[in-house]
């Protein structure tokens, strides 16, 4: 970055990998090495826009990030715990700068005293409040899948119902939907598992590379694209169907 534009304060250039956010529960914290990687050059986040792209603003002095789990939620509870999460952290310096998802950016001068009193409470702070309610859902969502696909395949298998292009999509897509939520489940598990251990030595909670969390949030990315394109290939497919045989009538 040139003098000139940090002097003017205008947007730094950042590298594409740092204008998006593109990092998932179980690598919230390389994102956060990220973003310190950006504070420790004066850069300062000023939004986190829907969607994951962030705005940075160059500034004076290095700043430092934190990146804490909690769940906005619409519930009572829910939107009590972020809001006491957000007056804990500004009593101590630090000030909110964006949301992504359950992930609170926040954001301090460098002197400033951890949000926590250790890395272990701030660990169990977010399985209590962001962690293993996902955990719940995305266990609950895989049933669901599987009791649909059970009252499907009976229809596929003894009554023949593969006519309809769509409907020979179904089986497949329900079994990935599965497979999907099911490795949520135990990748937070396992999150939780490695975080505790480390966090129980004296260590901070653990973060993969940079890489590794890169290219899983590009796979996700990917795979909800394929299956948007399979869904709709699929509907134009049995539209098409369903006009042929009205057409042969």
């Amino acid at each position: 970055m040139a003098p000139e534009t940090a002097k003017k304060g205008v947007k730094t250039m950042a590298t594409k990998e740092e204008r998006r956010w593109r990092y998932g529960l179980c690598s919230y914290k390389a994102g956060e090495a990220m973003l310190n990687r950006q504070g420790r050059q004066g850069n300062r986040l000023i939004q986190a826009h829907v969607g994951g792209r962030l705005q940075w603003e160059a500034g004076e002095g290095p700043v430092q990030y934190r990146v804490i789990l909690c769940s906005p939620g619409k519930k009572q509870g829910e939107i009590k715990a972020a809001e006491t999460l957000v007056e804990n952290a500004q009593t101590k310096g630090w000030q909110c700068v964006g949301l992504q998802g359950d992930a609170h950016i926040f954001m301090a001068p460098m002197g400033a005293g951890p949000i926590f009193t250790s890395p272990a409470a701030e660990l169990e702070f977010s399985i209590r409040n962001s962690l293993r309610r996902v955990q719940l859902f995305s266990l609950i969502a895989s049933l669901l899948w599987v009791w649909l696909l059970a009252l499907l395949l009976p229809n596929f298998l003894w009554r023949n119902l593969v006519a309809s292009n769509l409907a020979l999509l179904a089986p497949p897509l329900l079994l990935f939907l599965i497979g999907s939520t099911l490795w949520q489940v135990l990748s937070l598990q396992l999150f939780i598992r490695k975080g505790r251990r480390a966090t129980s030595a004296g260590g901070d909670i653990p973060a993969p590379a940079a890489q590794q969390a890169g290219a899983r949030g590009r796979a996700g990315n990917l795979v909800a694209i394929l299956l948007l394109a399979v869904a709709i290939i699929g509907i134009v497919l049995t539209c098409k169907c369903l006009r042929n045989k009205r057409a042969l009538r």
